[in-house]
Parts: structure tokens; sequence; C-alpha cells
């Protein structure tokens, strides 16, 4: 069993205090390759951890920004038990996330 119950852990490639993940794909969308790669520049640039993941199994909301042409990026911090009522994160996932976007709305793009 992994981070999620009823998906193993080999279906679930991020773990909780490894730094938030940015997801390529998800059940219904790919997300926007500029802005990934602009997130990992932002990060190792930073020196904040983080994880990539394809989740095959599950959704989330940025499929409707997609839908409407919008660019989107998903990142967060890995979870454990998500949608339950003990669902966990590792508070330095969360710092981390919150410094990769503060880094992110403060860096201008390259032209």
């Amino acid at each position: 069993v992994g981070d999620i119950p009823t998906v193993s852990s080999g279906q679930m490639p991020t773990n909780l205090g490894a730094g938030p993940t940015l997801v390529y794909k998800d059940a219904h969308v790919h997300y926007d390759v500029r802005l990934i790669d602009r997130l990992t520049d932002i990060a190792a640039a930073n020196d904040i951890p983080i994880q990539h993941a394809v989740y095959e199994q599950i959704g989330s909301d940025g499929s409707a920004l997609i839908k409407q042409g919008i660019p989107t990026a998903l990142l967060g911090p890995a979870t454990r038990y998500t949608h339950s009522a003990f669902e966990m994160i590792d508070v330095r996932d969360l710092g981390a996330s919150l410094r990769l976007l503060a880094a992110f709305v403060t860096t201008p793009p390259e032209r």
C-alpha cells in the first residue's frame, strides 16, 4: 500500500517529505510543459527539492482550466490518504511548495 489507500506504492511516485510535486499528466489532462519546465528551473535555482509525477488514476480541477485554454500546472505537497478524514502532508513539503510558488511569481519569465 502506498500513500493513497487502494493505490499501490508503485502507482504513486511521490513520497511525503521529498518536496512538492509537479504533475505532468493526470487521469484527464496533460499539464502545460512550459510551466512545468519553468517551475523545475526555478526550483533548481532556489535549491527547492521537487518530485515529478504522472497520476493515471487521479484527476484535478485543473482540467477545467485547461479546457478553457488556460495554461495550467499542478503543484502541491505530496499527500497521504487524500480526500479522507485522515489526509496528511509533511509540513516541509508545504513550506517548499510555498517557497516555489513565491519564487515563480517573483521571477520574470525569460523572453
